[in-house]
């Protein structure tokens, strides 16, 4: 996929530069559009900062396509609204971030949809106060952090809604903690119809792409009969050049037209 000048249109804008000793700062505006984009550079801190505001900003009043066939066509609308920020300072090889506000689109295929966020971070680490997201296909919300060197996610997750490629919804709510070389994911209830799974849960132990996992999940629905179904899945992948996966998986007490109903309303067409 590629752009050419011919594919694409970009409204004027207005371009202010000032500079003076150690201190170079540049904006970007236009005055019938509601946004503003400003940089600075401090050659005596060694420091570039830059800031993006904007409310309900058309992106489509900025970049223009005019080729039909540019996978852009299936956004019939895109708006950003929010304040962003971001400071590198190159004697600490810093990156300092903030982000509160959201994107609203239209797709010719799903249909409306939205997500509001709140966070901040740097390169270790992202702070989130708030991710939520609304579609057709998705519908949550998050708060927590983020480990980016590590990989590990901790907080609560609101899992309203999601939707199956059969059209099913499935509904949750997601704990996650990390702690010492784990990080460990627990579903309380999955809900799917007017069934449900207990006690789901996911622990991943070790860092990076590598990990070694396990997973189990328990089925009550004849509990009186048996005890509760158990589902348990062992073993270890990795995401990384040479990749892979080994499992080892073992039932208990699931019957068969059980297991049965809870894979068509999953996979059924």
């Amino acid at each position: 996929f590629s752009l050419r000048e011919s594919d694409y249109g970009v409204s004027p804008l207005n371009m202010y530069i000032a500079y003076d000793k150690d201190l170079f700062e540049l904006s970007l505006m236009q005055n019938m559009l509601p946004f503003s984009l400003t940089a600075s550079a401090d050659a005596a801190l060694q420091k570039i900062a830059v800031k993006f505001s904007a409310l309900n900003l058309n992106l489509f009043d900025i970049v223009k396509a005019k080729n039909k066939n540019l996978l852009i066509h299936e956004l019939k609308s895109c708006s950003v609204s929010g304040d962003y920020t971001a400071v590198w300072d190159r004697t600490q090889n810093a990156l300092d971030y903030t982000a509160e506000g959201g994107i609203r689109a239209e797709t010719r295929t799903l249909g409306k949809g939205g997500l509001s966020f709140n966070f901040a971070g740097d390169l270790s680490a992202v702070r989130i106060h708030s991710i939520d997201i609304d579609s057709l296909l998705l519908s949550a919300e998050y708060t927590g952090s983020f480990d980016i060197k590590k990989l590990r996610p901790q907080g609560t997750a609101l899992i309203r809604s999601v939707r199956l490629p059969n059209g099913n919804r499935i509904s949750a709510e997601l704990y996650m903690e990390s702690f010492e070389n784990e990080s460990l994911f627990f579903i309380p209830q999955l809900y799917f119809g007017e069934n449900s799974l207990t006690a789901i849960q996911l622990r991943l132990i070790g860092d990076g792409l590598s990990r070694d996992f396990t997973f189990e999940a328990f089925d009550y629905s004849r509990a009186d009969t048996a005890g509760p179904g158990t589902i348990r899945l062992n073993g270890s992948f990795s995401a990384e050049k040479q990749k892979y996966l080994q499992a080892q998986f073992s039932a208990e007490n699931m019957f068969a037209d059980s297991t049965a109903s809870t894979a068509a309303w999953f996979f059924s067409v």
